[in-house]
């Protein structure tokens, strides 16, 4: 009797364990039973399954079934063996990773998105018409623009080779008009360094350094001439 009632001691303890768990790690759940059918996976939780080689299924209804691992894994050099799901919880307390394969907590997340955002450029308003660069600081140089479309409907931005293109057009353009106008245009041509002319009369020409055309309809032709007819008659004077 005194060992059959060890015995059933010994089972209610064991059915006991099995029910309620040991010291230190206890269940509280009337639902499925978790699984562990992968080799060396771990499932613990009510209706937790690991059911891929190496993994861990931790709380309840938590799933390992490894759907993710043929993926090679961020910054870690390789394929993953196993995996840990703790079926949408929160982990808590978690120090600050150091290694390339630690996790990480808030804090740091939050540390590399402060860096990001300064360090980015932004839209100035929720309706993204404008960006000011280094806002409140120095003017910034953009650079290794490529070159945009020129046209009448283009919205590109052009480079600085394109603005040099169009400067050096307008400066030989200049250079021409210069050129006319110190030299001449084809058959009309006026060799001297003396003073202008001038033709101050109304519909009046003066031709020749230093000409002179000061009324109305009057022609001065040559260098030095100058027409003194009275107002209102046309005269036409030409030196030499």
């Amino acid at each position: 009797y005194e060992t059959n009632q060890s015995i059933t001691n010994m089972g209610d303890t064991v059915n006991n364990i099995y029910e309620t768990g040991t010291k230190y790690f206890h269940a509280n759940s009337t639902g499925t039973d978790s699984k562990a059918t992968g080799a060396d996976s771990v499932a613990i939780g009510m209706g937790a399954v690991a059911s891929h080689d190496g993994s861990i299924a931790l709380g309840a209804n938590s799933v390992a079934d490894g759907k993710t691992l043929d993926n090679d894994a961020y910054l870690v050099g390789g394929k993953a063996t196993g995996e840990v799901n703790i079926g949408d919880r929160r982990i808590t307390g978690l120090s600050a990773g150091a290694e390339d394969t630690d996790a990480v907590n808030v804090a740091q997340l939050k540390a590399v998105s402060a860096d990001s955002v300064a360090n980015a450029v932004m839209y100035d308003n929720s309706t993204h018409t404008s960006i000011t660069l280094n806002k409140g600081g120095d003017s910034t140089t953009i650079t290794n623009v490529a070159a945009g479309d020129v046209s009448a409907e283009s919205t590109d931005a052009v480079n600085g080779s394109q603005l040099y293109e169009t400067n050096q057009s307008i400066t030989n353009m200049g250079d021409t008009v210069n050129n006319i106008y110190e030299t001449g245009t084809k058959y009309f041509h006026a060799n001297s360094t003396g003073a202008d002319s001038k033709a101050t009369g109304a519909d009046s020409v003066a031709i020749g350094m230093g000409a002179v055309s000061s009324n109305a309809n009057d022609v001065a032709l040559g260098a030095g001439s100058t027409t003194d007819v009275a107002v209102g008659t046309a005269g036409t004077t030409i030196a030499g």
